[in-house]
């Protein structure tokens, strides 16, 4: 049976590969968009998780009686943002070239993948992320360098924001 770890190197495979499809400026777009979605599930998980336990009504007369765990509801919360505010932004639609263009494509892919894996564990009860750190020492590494994960991708929107700025390149 494959690891974690190897299902985590074919997800960071997988989303740089991507990453070269959708280009820089998407990929920019939607790591901003991984941002929105962890803001927004933070926020709304509690009075969710209220309404589906039925302890919170919706417009004073509706709620539902179900027993989901506060992970599914951020996860899924997370996830439908994330998804809805890349694709609806109207953010990065043009496409950039020169020089640093497919390594930033590689640096802004492998961070969404990295962050985008850090807030879905960071959603986890904590017997569930103690076990997938126990497992794996790549989910381990993502987990614990996750204030790394969440401040590296704005430095590198920064620091390749200036650069495309300068650069002659730039069109």
């Amino acid at each position: 049976m494959p690891s974690w770890d190897v299902f985590i190197i074919i997800f960071l495979v997988i989303a740089v590969g991507f990453g070269f499809i959708m280009q820089r400026d998407r990929v920019v777009s939607f790591l901003l968009s991984i941002y929105t979605g962890i803001v927004v599930s933070s926020v709304v998980v509690e009075p969710i998780r209220l309404f589906f336990t039925g302890n919170k009504t919706f417009a004073n007369s509706v709620w539902i009686q179900a027993n989901i765990s506060p992970f599914t509801i951020q996860a899924v919360v997370f996830l439908v943002v994330a998804f809805l505010v890349a694709g609806k932004s109207g953010l990065g639609g043009k496409s950039t070239r020169g020089l640093l263009s497919p390594i930033e494509i590689i640096a802004y892919s492998f961070f969404n993948a990295v962050l985008l894996l850090s807030a879905v564990a960071t959603f986890m009860p904590p017997e569930m992320r103690q076990g997938l750190q126990e497992t794996s020492k790549m989910a381990r590494f993502i987990i614990d360098y996750r204030l790394f994960w969440t401040i590296a991708p704005v430095l590198l929107i920064i620091v390749t924001g200036g650069i495309r700025r300068t650069s002659s390149s730039y069109d």
